[in-house]
């Protein structure tokens, strides 16, 4: 059973990436402003390479236009998934600052890190910045991040469950369920 990447010869469980991306473009796309991504690097040499990131941008990218906005290339950032990744792809992105700046942090992971190097440079979340992040991490709520929750615990939950079913009985047919993201607003 493989959680959080899609497989045709296994059972899997997701979560709607594309759509959580897209929920995150709307969310940004009703307050007009210049706009980036901070993407996580993907390898895809690898066989269970997932592609969520990717997904993510995706939905993103059909948001704005759908709302008639645009997301220059440039505007992409990819970092390594870590903290302090998403302290250099704020950085970056402080260059271009000018005003009103939307980002869409494709983990919340890298989230975090926006905001720790905003405030560094004495820039909060919710005035002439608006993030969001993805994944709903525990601490999100603490620090008042907007974010697409995954429902992990129930996509725990049903994998433990489908694992078990497989175990009993091995030849039965594939599952693959996807899950629904939902945006929670917190500035």
């Amino acid at each position: 059973v493989l959680i959080d990447i899609y497989h045709p010869k296994y059972d899997t469980v997701t979560v709607d990436n594309v759509k959580g991306g897209y929920l995150a473009g709307r969310h940004l796309a009703e307050r007009p402003a210049e706009t980036f991504v901070i993407m996580v690097e993907e390898r895809f040499n690898t066989p269970f390479a997932s592609g969520v990131f990717r997904d993510r941008l995706q939905g993103f990218k059909q948001a704005l236009q759908d709302t008639g906005q645009s997301l220059p290339e440039e505007n992409v950032i990819t970092v390594e998934f870590s903290w302090d990744g998403g302290r250099i792809a704020a950085r970056e992105i402080l260059k271009h600052y000018r005003g009103r700046i939307n980002i869409f942090a494709t983990c919340d992971l890298l989230a975090r890190g926006v905001m720790d190097e905003l405030s560094h440079h004495g820039l909060s979340i919710g005035q002439e910045i608006w993030l969001i992040g993805f994944d709903d991490q525990p601490w999100a709520e603490d620090c008042g991040l907007s974010t697409i929750r995954q429902p992990i615990e129930s996509m725990g939950a049903f994998a433990v469950d489908l694992l078990m079913d497989r175990v009993k009985e091995s030849s039965r047919e594939l599952t693959h369920r996807v899950f629904e993201p939902q945006l929670v607003v917190r500035h």
